[in-house]
């Protein structure tokens, strides 16, 4: 069943036509209509806002609004005016990689994606940070440092996603930096499987390499099954 203008308005969506109404209001009413029980108010106030201030002002007004949101649209409005921050803005949002939502993946699936694309984050955070400027990437590498297992999961989403759409990302410098997380971690199926998943980013001869490599000493049928679709990936590009 199509879904009535009410009924997307619930849901926060607006137009510019509805944008126009707001644009007399001045940036502390704006600030008020965040917390807003309409939730095409919350969508508006955030667009019109995210163009009058600094993002990196206002990363953490919009990120605790995310942890908090139930709204589709005005979720996503939320995440595309994050996705226009810069590497500050990033390193603002590694801290909730993960903890928004319940999407993520917690074990590896039985079965893999059949897509020819990357597949798309599951968790907010590192979907709205895949669509972010290459210029955060250096900030989601240092992720794979922090010995959160959490944030190493979804930041892998992440960086193989950006690897994917961004070719002058995909170096032998961050494909052994992806190969190592994947050796110190091989016993965690979950952050061994997104290894692979990411690896089909890098069409070069030393991941295919690596991937043959996990094939013979593999035995999980799902991680068999990504190493095959990772193959599949970089022989195609």
């Amino acid at each position: 069943m199509k879904s009535t203008e009410m009924d997307l308005k619930k849901r926060g969506f607006i137009d510019d036509i509805d944008t126009e109404h707001y644009q007399k209001c001045n940036n502390h009413e704006l600030f008020k209509m965040l917390n807003s029980n309409k939730a095409y108010d919350r969508t508006s106030a955030i667009r019109i806002l995210s163009k009058r201030v600094p993002i990196d002002d206002l990363s953490l007004v919009l990120l605790d609004l995310l942890t908090k949101e139930t709204a589709l649209y005005t979720k996503l409005e939320l995440s595309d005016a994050l996705a226009k921050g810069t590497p500050k803005t990033c390193r603002m949002m590694i801290p909730y990689l993960g903890i928004i939502g319940s999407n993520q993946y917690k074990s590896i699936p039985d079965k893999v994606s059949k897509k020819i694309s990357y597949p798309l984050p599951r968790d907010i955070i590192a979907r709205t940070i895949s669509r972010m400027s290459v210029d955060c990437f250096d900030v989601m590498l240092e992720v794979l440092d922090s010995g959160d297992l959490t944030k190493i999961s979804e930041g892998l989403d992440a960086i193989g996603f950006m690897v994917f759409y961004n070719k002058e990302l995909r170096t032998l410098k961050h494909f052994k930096q992806i190969k190592n997380v994947a050796e110190k971690y091989k016993d965690n199926q979950l952050i061994l499987w997104k290894c692979i998943t990411c690896l089909s980013a890098f069409p070069l001869e030393e991941s295919k390499q690596y991937l043959r490599l996990l094939k013979e000493s593999e035995s999980h049928p799902t991680i068999l099954l990504e190493i095959e679709r990772s193959l599949k990936l970089i022989s195609e590009r």
